[in-house]
């Protein structure tokens, strides 16, 4: 049987600055004795554009290898599909791109983004939006070989 556990899990401790990915990843194969991470952004830190940099990305990949760990799922934060504000939703665009590309070097084999919405139900125009986005994202993991998918809350 293989498990993991949700690295957001921890976002208690991360928000006390007593876990970080490193800790965690050493909690999943030491502590637990697991094979696997499911990695949530937030563990990584607070600034995207700090830890979405490519040296910042293969210390975390490097990390992954030397505990001999598959990355399961990868749960991209801060950029959702659908934000009201068009401007907003470019940026959230070109963030999930970069999240997109440190799951793939990272080896995930899932990958989710939340679709963003604020209201109880989508419009025609969020969810058209949405499905448009998935559609071209699902197309992409397909052809690499992982699944993305979409989170909602």
């Amino acid at each position: 049987m293989q498990i993991s556990i949700a690295g957001y899990s921890f976002h208690g401790l991360v928000n006390v600055g007593a876990m970080n990915i490193f800790g965690y990843l050493e909690t999943c194969r030491y502590r637990y004795h697991l094979q696997t991470a499911d990695i949530w952004a937030g563990l990584m830190g607070r600034d995207a554009n700090a830890y979405l940099q490519d040296e910042a990305i293969d210390r975390v990949v490097e990390a992954v290898r030397e505990r001999g760990l598959t990355v399961v799922n990868y749960h991209a934060d801060g950029c959702h599909v659908w934000e009201d504000d068009a401007d907003k939703r470019k940026a959230h665009h070109e963030l999930a791109e970069r999240h997109i590309v440190a799951a793939e070097k990272l080896g995930a084999r899932t990958v989710r983004i939340d679709t963003g919405g604020h209201d109880r139900h989508w419009s025609s125009q969020q969810f058209d939006t949405i499905v448009a986005q998935y559609t071209a994202w699902a197309k992409r993991a397909k052809d690499a070989g992982y699944r993305i998918g979409p989170e909602t809350h």
